[in-house]
């Protein structure tokens, strides 16, 4: 179907639709008699007018789902209404504006962006900058052959609401940065209902914290691509819809594949310390890092296991500073088990010696995923404690488990 069939369905046959484009030469280069707070104050008018019309906004809603493919994407529109220029340091763009003191939603959202956050997405915004005033042939625009058609059905759209009495008729390019400032906010709208419409089904409060949020949709078994919905909604919800969508798209995706990565790691030690996993060998210092030290402990039990040594988890008899005992032969080790993120200082060190001392053992150890402080292993050394850094239990667990 063709741009002129599908708004001619759209509006029941009328296609009395204006493809001309106002001179916006003076927006791109910054020509004479501009003032880009004329400027964001006429698109912010704009922007009221349209959000308040309810209807306008219902049948934006309704457009933009039977455009479907040819909507806009994000990353490009979020920059097709803010005042920005190239500059003459190439591939380097910078705001018309240093600061936005109005309260509207069109300036608050304004207020959101910075130099960094163009630059950071140079390519995009660079096009923006010709689809927003409507130049379709750019050279740079080459690179984005899709966008362009999906902007020319969107001013196609603009127009043909305008000749069907939608918005204003208006030649001021001004109205068409509000226009696409609407369709932005209400994709926005449109992202955050979708996590909005997840956490409900989850069960899960909107108040909650990322980590929270990503705990316990990970439980529930929700798939990971439908996470990142439910992270912008709060984020939506904090910012009352007025999120730059590239900002919080890059800080959403680290932030769950950090948090999964994690969880999948837990979840996986869970496993293999209750006997569930079938690859019990596949543990590594990574896994072990994600331990609670009761955890670890009960791995350390089968490192010894392993090793042919019998074991006891002296937690069921009151540990003294040891917990395990690990006996082979006539050899019987005491050792106390660090699960740490820093250094293991001389206090490990006292306390296994003093267990072994109560438990009669011939030898003691510390053993940690961590590392040891130059004293504690000084005074490891002339106590005669062995000490099992996370060296040395890498080469133990590959040998072994």
């Amino acid at each position: 179907m063709g741009i002129k069939d599908f708004f001619k369905r759209l509006f029941n046959g009328n296609d009395n639709i204006k493809t001309e484009s106002p001179d916006i030469s003076s927006y791109i280069d910054n020509k004479i008699n501009y003032n880009v707070q004329d400027e964001i104050s006429s698109v912010s008018k704009y922007v009221y007018k349209m959000l308040g019309d309810f209807d306008l906004l219902d049948d934006l809603r309704r457009y933009k789902d039977n455009l479907d493919d040819n909507f806009p994407s994000m990353k490009m529109l979020e920059f097709c209404f803010v005042p920005f220029q190239k500059t003459n340091n190439f591939n380097k763009l910078e705001l018309k504006y240093q600061s936005v003191s109005g309260n509207s939603i069109y300036e608050r959202m304004l207020s959101k962006y910075n130099n960094n956050v163009i630059n950071d997405n140079y390519e995009y915004a660079r096009a923006a900058l010709y689809l927003k005033n409507k130049i379709y042939n750019n050279e740079y625009l080459k690179f984005f052959d899709n966008e362009v058609s999906r902007f020319e059905i969107i001013d196609e759209l603009y127009n043909t609401l305008m000749n069907n009495n939608k918005i204003e008729k208006n030649s001021d390019i001004k109205q068409y940065y509000a226009f696409l400032f609407v369709l932005y906010y209400l994709e926005n709208e449109n992202l955050s209902s979708i996590g909005d419409s997840l956490l409900e089904e989850y069960d899960i409060d909107v108040e909650e914290d990322d980590e929270t949020i990503i705990k316990l949709l990970f439980d529930a078994g929700c798939p990971d691509d439908e996470m990142w919905f439910a992270l912008y909604a709060t984020r939506c919800m904090d910012n009352g819809d007025l999120v730059i969508y590239s900002v919080e798209m890059d800080d959403i995706d680290e932030y769950i594949e950090r948090k999964l990565k994690e969880l999948n790691r837990r979840k996986k030690v869970i496993n293999i310390m209750n006997k569930d996993e079938e690859d019990e060998n596949s543990i590594t210092i990574d896994d072990i890092d994600l331990m609670s030290g009761e955890q670890f402990e009960d791995f350390v039990v089968d490192l010894f296991k392993a090793m042919k040594y019998k074991t006891t988890h002296t937690k069921l008899s009151g540990d003294q500073g040891i917990d395990v005992i690990a006996e082979k032969g006539n050899s019987k080790v005491a050792i106390q088990a660090k699960c740490y993120t820093g250094t293991v200082g001389n206090h490990a060190i006292m306390e296994a010696v003093a267990g072994a001392k109560h438990y009669g053992a011939t030898k003691c150890m510390v053993v940690t995923n961590s590392t040891f402080t130059k004293s504690s292993k000084e005074l490891a050394e002339s106590n005669n404690v062995v000490l099992w850094d996370r060296k040395i239990l890498k080469e133990k667990i590959n040998q072994y488990m």
